[in-house]
């Protein structure tokens, strides 16, 4: 246990440096608190000023347009406070600054811009201020181009005379003091482009395919509408929160060895030895450098394999690219290295001596890479509670589940060499890149949690496959198999049906309790993760029962008898016998040299099915000898 504790020691300093060394921070240790007054004008005080409520709406709402996490509390003198890590002030100011819509700006040619300003729009005012004339909340996602932002007009003629007034002035098109588009005027105003016949301002966001995401974005916080003025009036930064940050950076690894208890239990016959478990775990940990590096490398060489850049903005018709792009760059990364990682030490030693044992190495590995780049997510708080819930909830039991794939092979090379891993590996991948894009492209989650199931019971298929056979000896690997093998399933189909249910059930739960608590715009706080925990707990009632009940086959052939990893040979079975429970069930107990070995429970005619073939062998085996 010492070699287990020194790696796992070494897994957590590894996962401070390597997630620390993008200078973010855990959650709650870096917070600041920015107090922005809400200006009014003349005509605003005189008709009433907005109900605190609505503008603390409409400024959530704005934050998390911008994927900027935050805590939104209306103060007592009509002041805003944003709470946000540090490091996001500058790009909260940034979008609370901008009070909505888009602007135009004439330029002067010989104007030089200064390093302070670069887009030299300091002091200048707008030549049109087009929320006059553009209705930005209906900003359309249905142009035939989806580099293009959509502007449905409602004062054409206005807009048009204000475009004329411009001709042959060099301007810009402006979010606050963002520049969006260096064009001719007379390119930004298209007639009848809208579906409906509707003048409209088509707002093009380039030519390349990074044009895509940036006009997704751009609609996104267009329809936020318009924010009163907001200026800050000061900052101050917040006592560390200690209890969050480490509940923040804890919990995402007792999640993955909740599972890991979860899957050695299956190799009941002869458990693999924990510090072998726990290695393995911890090299599956840092196998997210080389991945990362992997990943790194192909998303800097081309936009064409960043996958969320050719999720082209979300959009649905970009799956089958999507996919391709996920599949290549993260889904072989990733479980290419997940392989490396149970590879390099596990698969090599005498322990790995059962075809179950590749699932159970192959899970551990996968479970500590789920634990480290959970971390990131959950504790750095640099996503959302949807996308947090998503892939911490449900992606942990996934990278299981896509290790189980290629440690099937592993294991199932031990009776049969030619097995292809990078076979089964490249399933895993193209699992993987699906999960992945589902998640990644607009309204698909609740897809990827349906692939979550079906991966699921894939696990369960493969497991019970795997169990069928014992240990195996370094001669036994090539040797032929079986020719008659009889398989009686046994286990409990009902507890397992509920088990299963309840599973399905507590998963559907947080990701809803994630979706939830994305639409309130709020970061990760002390809620969220008790109850979300508890509701994880629960969920891991319900994967014990399942791992209790699950129907497994008694193989029978020439050789012997296996169930549940375990393998007796003829010559050690002593005798076979009924024995009834309630409820039309039943076991056979199987006495062998050593001790017994309980076969079931099951179906009764099952069960007198099985003990009659047993009592069959059993008499020819006398008979010869």
């Amino acid at each position: 246990m010492r070699r287990a504790a020194a790696a796992f020691v070494v897994l957590l300093l590894a996962a401070f440096v390597l997630l620390g060394c993008d200078g973010t921070h855990l959650a709650g240790t870096h917070d600041v608190e920015l107090d922005y007054e809400v200006l009014k004008t003349e005509r605003e005080v005189a008709a009433a000023a907005t109900p605190p409520s609505a503008t603390r709406g409409a400024v959530e709402a704005r934050l998390g347009a911008a994927h900027v996490p935050a805590d939104v509390e209306p103060a007592a003198d009509g002041h805003l406070h944003v709470t946000v890590d540090g490091d996001s002030a500058d790009a909260v100011d940034d979008v609370l600054g901008w009070r909505g819509g888009l602007a135009v700006y004439a330029i002067d040619a010989t104007f030089a811009p200064t390093p302070a300003d670069p887009a030299g729009l300091a002091g200048k005012t707008p030549a049109i201020e087009l929320r006059d004339y553009v209705d930005f909340g209906a900003a359309s996602d249905t142009a035939s181009e989806k580099r293009d932002v959509v502007l449905y007009v409602h004062d054409a003629p206005k807009l048009r005379a204000a475009i004329e007034a411009l001709q042959g002035r060099q301007t810009v098109v402006a979010r606050g003091r963002r520049v969006l588009s260096r064009r001719p005027i007379g390119e930004l105003f298209v007639e009848a482009r809208a579906p409906s016949g509707r003048p409209a301002l088509v707002l093009s966001m380039g030519d390349g395919v990074t044009a895509y995401s940036r006009a997704h974005s751009l609609r996104t916080l267009l329809r936020t509408g318009t924010l009163p003025p907001l200026v800050r009036a000061g900052s101050r930064a917040l006592p560390v929160r200690w209890p969050l940050a480490v509940a923040c950076f804890v919990v995402p690894m007792l999640l993955s060895f909740a599972w890991l208890f979860f899957v050695r239990r299956f190799d009941r016959a002869y458990p693999e030895p924990w510090w072998l478990v726990l290695v393995t775990f911890a090299l599956g940990g840092l196998s997210v450098v080389p991945a990362g590096f992997l990943e790194w490398g192909a998303m800097t060489a081309t936009p064409y394999l960043n996958p969320s850049v050719m999720t082209l903005g979300g959009s649905a018709s970009s799956f089958p690219l999507a996919l391709l792009v996920f599949t290549v760059v993260v889904g072989l990364s990733e479980e290419g290295a997940k392989l490396m990682g149970a590879w390099t030490l596990a698969a090599r030693r005498p322990e790995f001596d059962e075809p179950v044992d590749g699932i159970v190495y192959g899970a551990a590995s996968s479970l500590g890479f789920a634990a480290i780049e959970n971390v990131k997510y959950f504790a750095f708080g640099c996503m959302g509670s949807a996308i947090i819930a998503a892939r911490m909830f449900t992606s942990i039991p996934a990278h299981l589940f896509f290790g189980a794939i290629w440690g099937y092979a592993l294991g199932k090379k031990l009776v049969s060499r030619r097995t292809s891993v990078l076979l089964f590996l490249g399933w895993a991948a193209l699992m993987h890149g699906a999960f992945d894009t589902l998640l990644s492209i607009d309204g698909l989650g609740l897809l990827a949690l349906a692939l979550n199931l079906a991966l699921a019971s894939l696990f369960i298929v493969l497991l019970r496959r795997a169990l069928r056979h014992g240990a195996v000896g370094p001669d036994q690997a090539d040797a032929p198999p079986s020719a008659y093998r009889a398989f009686f399933r046994v286990g409990r189909p009902g507890a397992f049906a509920a088990a299963a249910v309840g599973l399905h059930l507590c998963a559907a739960l947080l990701f809803a309790l994630g979706v939830g608590h994305q639409a309130t715009h709020q970061r990760i706080t002390y809620a969220f993760v008790v109850f979300s925990s508890a509701v994880l707990g629960l969920l891991g009632l319900c994967a014990y029962a399942l791992a209790a009940t699950m129907p497994l086959d008694v193989a029978v052939d020439e050789h012997g008898v296996t169930f549940a990893g375990r393998a007796v040979p003829w010559s050690a079975i002593r005798s076979a016998t009924l024995v009834p429970q309630a409820g039309s069930r039943a076991f056979v107990r199987l006495e062998r040299a050593g001790g017994v070995t309980h076969l079931g429970p099951g179906r009764l005619d099952r069960m007198e099915a099985l003990e009659r073939m047993l009592e069959g062998r059993l008499h020819d085996a006398r008979a010869s000898s």
